[in-house]
């Protein structure tokens, strides 16, 4: 992976209300040959600055006013889970090279563990990352059913990517949450004169491989969300084991269009 600062569920099964007050669009990735669709304010960043080729990147920049009141923000907090779109998350869309060395077993661990390496995170050994689950699901030849009322659940999620995806091949879905110590995104540039240690916090982290070895390809789709509980790099917020509403939709809307992307 880049240095570039970039994650359905666990073992319940259980439907997954999509967020009615996020707005999604699809967006064209790779030049038209991927469609997802991604939160209608996210940011794409290579309208910014140059993403490295093999990279989609997109960054939920609206920030919340710093003078609203601590009631309402207590009210905010009541009214809105923290598995919703929320300022400061980075989601990324990263093509690789399939990694034959690492069965799909070992692949959660491993993909989110590279991420952390990226992310400069001190090791699971120092406390610096924890993964609260870890999931893999073999796609071969039936697909998965689900009912109009598990519109996002995984059986529905699995259903739409074995569609899209696997509709003539086996591969597998490898996903995991978890949390990293990582310095604050962009706070490398507006506090030079702090060290990093003085600007760790946690976050939340989302990431799904699809493992595609028909055409030598991991697919990543991982989303970094800041913890909002977070005051020091103490304060590791609640546990999270599911993946977000605005997650599976991510997912679930993932299309690839020109299989000649990968060669």
């Amino acid at each position: 992976m880049s240095t570039l600062m970039i994650h359905f569920l666990n073992t319940a099964f259980s439907g997954v209300k999509l967020d009615e007050n996020v707005k999604y669009e699809v967006n064209d990735l790779y030049g038209g040959a991927i469609q997802a669709s991604v939160p209608k304010n996210w940011v794409n960043i290579s309208e910014i600055r140059q993403v490295p080729d093999h990279q989609e990147v997109f960054h939920n920049m609206e920030f919340s006013s710093s003078s609203q009141s601590k009631s309402n923000k207590k009210n905010n907090s009541e009214s809105k889970s923290d598995t919703e779109s929320k300022p400061g998350q980075v989601l990324v869309f990263e093509i690789l090279q399939y990694d034959e060395d690492v069965n799909d077993q070992n692949a959660p661990s491993f993909f989110f563990d590279d991420l952390a390496d990226v992310n400069s995170s001190p090791s699971t050994e120092e406390g610096g990352r924890i993964i609260c689950s870890q999931n893999v699901y073999p796609i071969k030849d039936s697909s998965p059913t689900a009912s109009e009322s598990e519109k996002l659940s995984i059986e529905s999620v699995l259903k739409e990517l074995k569609s899209n995806l696997f509709s003539t091949h086996s591969g597998s879905v490898c996903t995991v949450v978890g949390k990293q110590l990582v310095v604050g995104v962009g706070y490398r540039d507006s506090h030079p004169r702090h060290s990093s240690k003085d600007l760790e916090q946690w976050v939340q982290v989302e990431l799904c491989a699809l493992r595609l070895p028909w055409i030598g390809t991991d697919f990543i789709i991982s989303l970094t969300s800041p913890i909002e509980s977070n005051s020091s790099k103490n304060d590791k917020g609640e546990e999270e084991k599911d993946l977000s509403p605005v997650f599976r939709q991510i997912l679930s809307s993932f299309r690839i269009l020109d299989w000649s992307l990968f060669g």
